[in-house]
C-alpha cells in the first residue's frame, strides 16, 4: 500500500497534559507533555506528535520516536487500534495523577497518549462490541448490520408506526365503497375491524 501524506497546510489539535517526576536526586517535580494530532481533510487521524518540556530526557526521546513510527503507519494504512492496544497499559514514568478533569491517571505518558487518542478517534458500540476508527468530530453510530441497534433503526424506518396529530381526537367515521362499518378520515381505521387503509388504496389487517 502506497503511503498518504497529509497535505500541506491541515488543521491539528493539541492537549497538554502534566505528570509527576521524580529526579535522581528524589526531588519531585513537574513534566509537561504536549499532544498533538495532525487530521486529513476528511477528519481522520494522520499523524502525532508528543513534546516534553524538558528536553534531553530519555522519555521525551522515546516518545518522539514511537510518535514517528505511528505517524509512519497511520499514512501507511495500520489501523489506530493496533497502536493503541500496544501502547495502552505500559508502564515507566512519568506517571500517577493528571489533575485532568477527562484524564485522572496514566501508568505512562503512552498510556496516556493512548488513552486521549481513544476518546478522539475511536468508536465502541456499547450493543456489538463493534470498534473502529472514525474522523474527528464525525458521527459515532454503529455499521455493523447485525447490531441491534441498527436493526431496529432499520424497522423503525421501514416501518413506521402512525401517530395522529392530536391522540384526543375522536375516530370520525364515513361510510366507504360498501363498507358499512365506515372509515376514519384521519386515520384510515374501520370502525369494529382491524383493517388499514394503505396509501396505494389496498387493505390490510
Amino acid at each position: 500500500m502506497d503511503r498518504v501524506r497529509l497535505p500541506n497546510e491541515r488543521y491539528a489539535l493539541t492537549r497538554d497534559f502534566k505528570l509527576p517526576y521524580t529526579h535522581k536526586d528524589g526531588s519531585i517535580d513537574t513534566m509537561k507533555f504536549f499532544f498533538t494530532a495532525g487530521l486529513y481533510e476528511d477528519g481522520r487521524l494522520g499523524e502525532v506528535f508528543a513534546k516534553a518540556d524538558k528536553q534531553g530526557t530519555l522519555v521525551g526521546g522515546l516518545m518522539d520516536n514511537v510518535c514517528i513510527n505511528m505517524s509512519i503507519g497511520l499514512q501507511f494504512g495500520i489501523p489506530l487500534d493496533v497502536f493503541l492496544q500496544k501502547m495502552k497499559g505500559t508502564r515507566f514514568p512519568p506517571s500517577g495523577f493528571t489533575k485532568d478533569a477527562q484524564f485522572h491517571s496514566c501508568s505512562s505518558p503512552l498510556d496516556l497518549l493512548a488513552q486521549w487518542l481513544e476518546k478522539l478517534f475511536m468508536f465502541t458500540c456499547a450493543e456489538c462490541g463493534e470498534r473502529r476508527a472514525v474522523g474527528f468530530k464525525a458521527e459515532k453510530t454503529c455499521i455493523t448490520m447485525s447490531c441491534p441497534t441498527r436493526v431496529k433503526a432499520m424497522q423503525k424506518t421501514l416501518t413506521p408506526e402512525y401517530k395522529p396529530e392530536n391522540e384526543s381526537l375522536s375516530h370520525s367515521f364515513q361510510a366507504h365503497n360498501g363498507f358499512t362499518d365506515g372509515l376514519c378520515v384521519r386515520c384510515s381505521l374501520l370502525k369494529d375491524n382491524p383493517i388499514h387503509l394503505t396509501k396505494d388504496g389496498s387493505f390490510i389487517r
